[in-house]
């Protein structure tokens, strides 16, 4: 019961509490229940043919049984069962039957009487056994009742941090596309390469990240962190001079040599910025991506001449993702080639520009990337359009790059 039914000057309860009496040989409790008819609700019944379950089923608060070896084992039974911490049991006998301490405690019981009794001794030990039960009871239902509130509240912090989390990832992601885009914005002509690109990358990574043939150890966020780190991989552009980023013709040797400067420039400054706040661990990758985007399968790219697994595997994919947005897009000083001629460039390279088990990925996904390049090929105009391989200038050059540089030294220039 949810309320304490006693005021304190003594009134009757306003809620009747049930008190089951197993009477004894004697009859000496079933005379003493009649004498609580008036206060509680009561129902007797010989302890012979008592059973647990019939206890269970009365829905009884207070249980009154006769000193005897039943008793206690029914007691413990109580108090050990699932109605135990809702209902009090108590012993009730003369000093020459009643149990020893040490069976009494193994009983559980809560409380024992001594015969002989009066009723009004034993309707206020009732009294105030009853009392302190539902002090306790309300005590429980209190801390219930907090504990269902901090639950609560709990609850719409979760959705408050997500929710300011997801705020923060999205500044973040505005702010690193908007530092993208700034050094982009540079070269006039590369429209919405950095947004198609990265989700090539991430088509790749997600392909990858299921695990067909790459025995790599790969994060489980990884396309995730591929497709905000990967606008990011030519950032270093901002510290090559306009003089050569935006020359209109192929650039000299000298030139090329400055151009590739820009992969150790972006590198460099993602290092220092991950240095000061070591919390942005996706600049991390986000380094790795701009220093060795432009490293070769078979160790003759730059800046460090990596080959093979040695290159960062997020490197690897942006590679693929960079070069063949650029074969695709038209330039000042060169034509889009066909996406399936495109393709077949990918292919033809695996193994020696690119990494096998990345253009594996890349063709297996090929309806996917497809689908993000589609928009922008059907909007290229005609003029600015290769149609076949024969129309690709230097298809059997040794290399595919997506920076401007001698033709000896590429084969699509960007």
């Amino acid at each position: 019961m949810a309320e304490i039914p006693w005021e304190t000057d003594g009134r009757q309860p306003s809620a009747r509490f049930k008190i089951f009496v197993a009477s004894g040989p004697s009859g000496e409790l079933s005379s003493l229940a009649k004498g609580l008819e008036d206060e509680f609700e009561v129902v007797v019944q010989s302890i012979q043919e008592v059973k647990l379950n019939t206890i269970v089923q009365s829905n009884s608060d207070v249980v009154l049984l006769p000193a005897s070896e039943k008793s206690l084992a029914l007691s413990r039974q109580i108090k050990t069962g699932p109605i135990g911490p809702f209902t009090l049991v108590i012993i009730v006998g003369e000093l020459d039957t009643l149990p020893s301490p040490e069976q009494l405690w193994e009983s559980e019981a809560d409380d024992f009487i001594k015969l002989p009794v009066t009723c009004e001794c034993l309707r206020l030990k009732l009294r105030a056994q009853l009392r302190s039960q539902e002090r306790l009871r309300a005590a429980v239902e209190r801390v219930w009742t907090l504990n269902a509130e901090i639950q609560r509240i709990n609850r719409e912090l979760e959705i408050l941090a997500e929710t300011r989390f997801q705020e923060i990832i999205e500044v973040r992601d505005l702010t690193i596309f908007a530092l993208a885009k700034l050094a982009e914005s540079r070269d006039p002509e590369t429209g919405e390469h950095l947004e198609r690109m990265r989700w090539y990358s991430r088509i790749i990574a997600e392909e990858l990240s299921i695990g067909f043939t790459v025995k790599e150890d790969i994060p489980s966020r990884f396309a995730e962190e591929i497709f905000r780190c990967a606008p990011l991989h030519d950032i270093g552009k901002v510290g090559i001079p306009d003089s050569i980023l935006l020359k209109p013709g192929r650039l000299t040797p000298q030139e090329f040599e400055v151009m590739k400067q820009h992969t150790v420039i972006g590198y460099q400054a993602l290092r220092e910025a991950l240095q000061k706040n070591p919390a942005g661990s996706f600049l991390a990758r986000a380094a790795e991506i701009a220093r060795s985007h432009h490293e070769r399968f078979d160790g003759t790219g730059y800046p460090d001449g990596l080959a093979g697994k040695s290159i960062p595997l997020a490197a690897r994919v942006v590679t693929v993702a960079d070069v063949f947005d650029a074969l695709t897009s038209p330039r000042i000083y060169k034509k889009a080639i066909d996406p399936d001629v495109a393709k077949s460039i990918i292919l033809r390279e695996a193994g020696t520009q690119f990494d096998p088990d990345v253009v594996a990925a890349f063709e297996r996904r090929w309806k996917d990337i497809s689908a993000v390049g589609e928009p922008y090929w059907q909007q290229i105009p005609a003029e600015k359009l290769q149609q076949s391989f024969a129309e690709f200038r230097g298809v059997n050059a040794p290399s595919i790059t997506t920076d401007t540089a001698p033709m000896a030294q590429q084969a699509v220039p960007f």
